[in-house]
């Protein structure tokens, strides 16, 4: 936050420095500010792409669970057979950046489950199964839902929403959890470099 507030000081710096200049040119000016903007906004994106990099992952092997969906139902590790690459989504009821980003979510799962895509979302333990099937039906989503057993309380960030991608033998395919939302075509970008 503090380079953003650095970087717009600088871009208004620029602009007054460059208004006091009386032989330089409106057009040089005016090209010195978009270029100081362009370099601000670089940098703000930079940062923004770092602060979403979660904490390093570890696994023993494959990802191994025994949880149950939303209406009961027992959901193991099983689930990811048949799929080239799983997306599992850490949120809870009570994030609206999560809720925001699950039609997406639901928009990519939608476009890439013929291709081998699954989505997992899994909410933490202290979240009521009720309040989760409310946002399940606000948003529309159909990928599977799952309580957060003790075997993948290791993925918890402390941070919601918290994304990382496994592949069909349940084998991690980063070092990094994604932390925050994001939008279809920053997903559909993660998601096209792993499905190659």
């Amino acid at each position: 936050m503090k380079r953003i507030i650095a970087a717009i000081m600088t871009a208004v710096t620029v602009c007054c420095f460059y208004g006091c200049k009386a032989v330089q040119s409106t057009s040089d000016t005016i090209q010195e500010v978009k270029e100081a903007v362009e370099t601000a906004k670089a940098e703000v994106k930079e940062e923004l792409k770092q602060e979403s990099i979660g904490p390093e992952l570890s696994a023993d092997g494959p990802v191994v669970f025994r949880s149950t969906d939303l209406k009961g139902k027992t959901v193991t590790e099983d689930i990811f057979k048949g799929n080239k690459v799983i997306m599992v989504n850490i949120f809870a009821s009570w994030c609206l950046p999560c809720i925001g980003e699950m039609p997406g979510i639901e928009k990519l799962y939608q476009n890439y489950k013929d291709r081998g895509f699954l989505v997992l979302g899994v909410y933490p333990p202290n979240d009521e199964a009720s309040d989760v099937q409310e946002i399940v039906d606000l948003t529309k989503v159909t990928y599977p839902v799952i309580s957060c057993d003790e075997s993948l309380q290791r993925f918890l960030s402390g941070y919601v929403p918290t994304t990382f991608f496994l592949d069909g033998d349940g084998n991690l395919l980063s070092e990094n959890s994604i932390i925050g939302s994001k939008s279809y075509s920053d997903w559909e970008e993660i998601l096209k470099g792993y499905l190659g």
